[in-house]
Formats: structure tokens, sequence, C-alpha cells
């Protein structure tokens, strides 16, 4: 039987555990445990973010969705509020490739700003299932989870996935009602932009 709950900083490690197995080939991944664990922490703990996560009969996390109640300025105060704490907690890869720095500054604000008509909307940052558990409809539960938690706060949400090779999360969103809005390029990766309106 599968719980869906509002996430606490106590669940942060294991969050950053499922993160990197669900997103082995990802940039922030790259950048290293520590760092996943400062970043899912600075959303937790911000008054803007929402985190909610699926567990198990042993109450073991085996999904999570995690955004913001507002799209706009979220990743901005983000990156002001903590950027010398991720940079640290990234140092390692930071210094292996220096230009990792620009990377992490322009996948945040990319992603703040790829659509301004949209900007007063929440929005969607991660979602994940553990790879052990695909198939049982986890990452729908914690959708539509997510989406009641956010209509207080906003009429709709937006999101960004890759265009290419990933037509089974594109297909996903899809089939729950997002809808393709946009289209732009984040450095060399082809992002889709999807929205859903709430009410």
């Amino acid at each position: 039987m599968i719980t869906i709950r509002i996430l606490k900083l106590e669940d942060v490690k294991n969050i950053a555990v499922l993160h990197q197995m669900a997103f082995d080939n990802f940039f922030l991944t790259s950048l290293g445990n520590n760092f996943l664990n400062k970043f899912y922490s600075s959303i937790i703990k911000s008054s803007e973010g929402i985190a909610i996560g699926a567990f198990d009969e042993n109450d073991e996390i085996v999904g999570f969705a995690i955004g913001a109640k507002i799209k706009k300025g979220f990743y901005k105060a983000l990156l002001k509020n903590n950027f010398i704490s991720l940079s640290l907690c990234a140092s390692k890869s930071l210094i292996i490739r220096p230009t990792n720095i620009s990377r992490l500054i322009k996948t945040f604000l990319t992603n703040e700003t790829s659509n301004d008509n949209f900007l007063s909307y929440a929005t969607l940052l991660s979602i994940c299932v553990s790879p052990e558990k695909k198939g049982q409809k986890i990452g729908k539960f914690l959708l539509e989870a997510f989406e009641t938690e956010i209509m207080e706060y906003s009429s709709g949400i937006t999101l960004t996935t890759d265009r290419l090779n990933n037509d089974y999360v594109n297909n996903f969103y899809i089939s729950n009602n997002y809808t393709l809005a946009d289209q732009f390029n984040q450095g060399k990766r082809e992002m889709n932009f999807y929205i859903k309106k709430l009410k």
C-alpha cells in the first residue's frame, strides 16, 4: 500500500538517494550527494516550496514530487539565499569543471524565465519514482497529490522536461492533461514546456 504525505527535512537524505537512482545521468546528479541534500532541503525549508512523498508499507520513500507555489522568482531566491552553500556542496564537481558554475546558474534561471506568460503559475521542479516501483501508478498518485496541494496557491502548474529521447515522460504528462505550451533550449538540451490549468 502506498501512502502520500508532505515531506520533511528528515526525509532529505532518502530523497537524494532516490534522485540519484532515478536520474543517474542528469546534470544535478553529477554535482554530488551533498549538493542534492542541500538543494532539496533548501526547497523544503522555503515558505514557497511544496514537497510530497510516496512511501511504501515499510515507510520507505519510493517517489516524490517537489516544486514551488509560484514560478516567478523562486529559483532566483533559492540561488540568492543558498548560492555559497550549494556551491560548497558541489565544490568537487565545480573545481574539476568550472563551467558547471555557469551551467548551474543557467539551468536554474532558464527554467524560471522560459515562458513569462505563466510566471504566476506554480511549478513542478522534480518528480520521480523508484525504478523498482515503476508501473504501479505512483507517479500519477504523486502528480494528483501535488496538484491538489497547489490549488490553494495557484490556478495552474508549469513544468519542463527534455524533448528528445524522453517519450515515456512526455507521454506521461500529456496523459495527465498537461498541454505543450512552448519549446526552448537549455544550453544543448532541447526542452518541452508544459502547463496545466487547475481552475
